[in-house]
């Protein structure tokens, strides 16, 4: 057990929480890795409730991702780099969402 899991188990003592032991990250069957993934059919009603606009290539919000996503993935090239952090100053200003 690595000092991480060790650090988890102890803070979950203290709190009082049952500890389950979890199968180390390492150890993975076969059968696991060779299922299919789901799939998962969500209505556009839905999608619009929740504000997702990449399933509506003509409006105008999803434009506006698109030319985003793709200034950024240009600027990531040009300059060689692998990460993006989306930050901002404020709670609520969008970063999950975005």
């Amino acid at each position: 057990m690595d000092k991480l899991e060790k650090a988890l188990k102890k803070a979950r003592q203290q709190r009082g929480e049952q500890i389950a032991s979890p199968a180390p990250l390492t150890q993975r069957t076969e059968s696991s890795a060779a299922l299919p993934a789901a799939k998962i059919k969500l209505s556009d009603k839905h999608l619009e409730a929740n504000h997702i606009v990449a399933n509506q290539p003509h409006r105008a919000e999803a434009d506006i991702f698109r030319l985003l996503r793709t200034q950024v993935l240009q600027t990531l090239k040009k300059e060689k780099l692998k990460t993006l952090a989306v930050t901002s100053a404020n709670y609520g200003d969008g970063k999950t969402t975005t």
